[in-house]
């Protein structure tokens, strides 16, 4: 398909419905014109991330997070502009042109899946054959079926430098599509190999089960026991969870969380569909997420040392953000999930699960090993750290029960304890708001604006400019007339001057212009994402702004007066006969200005 890459651009902006798009992954609830829900990327109790079908954009008041349709696309899919813009081609049926504006081949992600595919069908079919015989005793060893195996794709990487390379050489694959899918990597004679050698392959796969990195492990003691993909164009860390594309099918909404594949295998294989695991990386904020929108608890299946005990503890906390009930399983005479089962079989480890405990009991016997409450200093400590994870009880109700439970237990009234917690929390907030406060009169906030780092030093003036370009966005006819009143120059800030000469090219740029304000899609190829996401962040704060004709003179003279204000700094060190010309100047320009 041949067809302009501006054509295509033009046809999935027009059909592609941000209110559509984005209830596919988040529960939008309607106030007023616009859609509310909690925020998809960031962890949030109370929603905080809003949906304005009038101009085409999201914002989230809690992360900053703001765009269009193929903004949240890209950012929730970890996909470049190009690939978002194909993603929801796909999603409307509209035909896709095999090449972008620049005449780059924006199916190279589509091709580094390809590769990934290839080398999972190469890595399996290894396994099934005699070069993979000792792959196979090793895995039928650990108790793995071959229904088991197929299920999850596993494969065997031969003990070759060269022998995936060269297979997927045969499949037309090329160099760069190999290396930067990590299956390939370049030593530094400049001569390059297979990543993956002599271990057991584990598929990584997406929720639309693309092949996206793979894990391998050695078959001996070898080091690095566990070998994983780098990052690459389709695959981040941080974002996904191993056996995730399966789990969620498994019709419960109570998931196992553990630590590594083996575990992972272990318990699917024992009934228990519903387990996943990170990716060689600590549980991350992404992953508790991603886990959010299929389960509403979780079950932490971490490994019994003191290295899974401090990990188990990071991901509940992550987890209970996220709004998720946690439960912690305690593993008694077994390192993990996969010893215990085949150490007690199936029954057991279920009634392990049933009986695990909540995350607050938990961290109450993790602490009564610690302090010895039947004396006086031990028993102080005890319930200090107690109410210190009282403060961390988001619900009421859930605070009072473990306020009840604590006091029970050492003796203590329940009002007290929880008198306790609640000023503990206040101090807390105080201490955040003071913080805050410093940071916001140091002018932090504003230094912390990268589109607009000129802001902290032209308050006044960026707060006109940023009005002014939100007047236009809702009244695109008055563009010509700002325009003609105004210059790049007379904006102090670089995203006010790249926003306010696009416009020109924002309104031109096609032919289906309809009347009535401009949808912030319609900036998507224009202005970079950066400058795209502040535009929709200041859409948002003044989405219920009325906007008057004078309004637009006001932000206009701001800007010129400002300049004008610049322009007379200058004057000491000009000569006679520069003042007089530059004096005509201004004259001209006030009279072209009508002022």
């Amino acid at each position: 398909m041949n067809y302009h890459w501006d054509d295509f651009k033009n046809k999935v902006k027009y059909a592609a419905d941000i209110e559509e798009i984005i209830s596919r992954y988040v529960n939008l609830k309607r106030a007023g014109r616009k859609m509310t829900g909690l925020c998809p990327f960031h962890l949030e109790k109370t929603p905080s991330f809003v949906v304005y079908t009038d101009s085409q954009s999201f914002h989230c008041f809690g992360c900053r997070e703001s765009g269009d349709v193929i903004t949240f696309v890209m950012k929730q899919e970890n996909l470049e502009y190009a690939e978002a813009v194909r993603f929801l081609a796909q999603v409307y049926s509209i035909p896709v042109p095999e090449k972008d504006d620049s005449g780059h081949d924006f199916s190279f992600r589509q091709r580094i899946l390809d590769a990934n595919i290839e080398a999972a069908r190469f890595f399996h079919q290894n396994l099934l054959n005699e070069q993979g015989k000792d792959a196979f005793e090793y895995l039928t060893s650990r108790g793995i079926s071959h229904k088991t195996i197929v299920a999850y794709g596993i494969g065997y990487a031969a003990d070759s430098w060269d022998s995936l390379k060269n297979h997927l050489f045969d499949k037309k694959f090329t160099m760069r599509e190999l290396t930067a899918a990590n299956l390939v990597v370049r030593s530094q004679k400049g001569t390059y190999y297979d990543q993956f050698r002599n271990r057991v392959i584990f598929p990584i796969m997406d929720l639309r089960k693309n092949v996206i990195a793979f894990g391998g492990r050695v078959l001996d003691d070898s080091k690095p026991k566990y070998l994983n993909s780098s990052e690459t164009p389709v695959f981040k860390k941080r974002s996904n969870l191993y056996a995730l594309n399966l789990a969620k099918d498994a019709k419960t909404k109570t998931f196992i969380l553990a630590e590594g594949y083996m575990d992972v295998i272990a318990m699917y294989q024992a009934g228990f569909k519903a387990a996943v695991a990170a990716l060689g990386t600590a549980f991350t904020a992404e992953q508790a997420k991603q886990l959010k929108k299929y389960a509403d608890e979780v079950v932490i299946a971490y490994d019994s040392d003191e290295a899974g005990i401090k990990a188990s503890n990071d991901a509940s906390e992550l987890l209970s953000k996220a709004g998720m009930n946690v439960r912690m399983l305690e593993l008694k005479d077994a390192k993990d999930p996969d010893e215990y089962i085949k150490k007690y079989g199936r029954e057991k480890f279920a009634l392990l699960l049933t009986g695990s405990a909540d995350i607050f009991s938990y961290k109450l016997a993790q602490l009564r090993r610690i302090y010895d409450i039947s004396s006086i200093e031990g028993k102080t400590k005890y319930i200090r750290e107690c109410v210190k994870l009282l403060t961390k009880c988001f619900d009421p109700i859930e605070r009072e029960v473990c306020a009840a439970k604590i006091a029970e237990e050492t003796e203590m009234s329940k009002a007290t304890i929880l008198e306790s917690a609640a000023s503990l929390m206040m101090k807390n907030a105080k201490a955040k708001k003071t913080r805050e406060r410093r940071e916001m009169l140091a002018g932090k906030e504003h230094y912390l604006d990268r589109t607009s780092p000129e802001k902290a030093g032209n308050l006044k003036q960026a707060t006109a400019e940023e009005n002014l370009i939100w007047f236009i966005v809702k009244n695109p006819e008055c563009y010509e007339s700002a325009a003609s009143k105004l210059k790049q120059d007379d904006f102090v800030t670089s995203w006010g001057k790249s926003v306010f000469t696009s416009l020109k090219d924002v309104l031109e740029s096609d032919t289906e212009q309809t009347q009535g304000p401009l949808e912030l899609i319609r900036f998507s190829g224009i202005i970079s994402e950066e400058h795209k996401a502040k535009l929709s962040e200041i859409l948002a704060k003044r989405s219920e702004f009325v906007s008057a004709a004078s309004q637009a003179d006001d932000y206009i003279n701001a800007l010129v007066t400002n300049k004008n204000k610049k322009d007379d700094k200058a004057l000491e060190a000009m000569e006679p006969e520069e003042i007089l010309s530059y004096q005509m100047e201004k004259y001209k320009k006030r009279v072209k200005r009508g002022v």
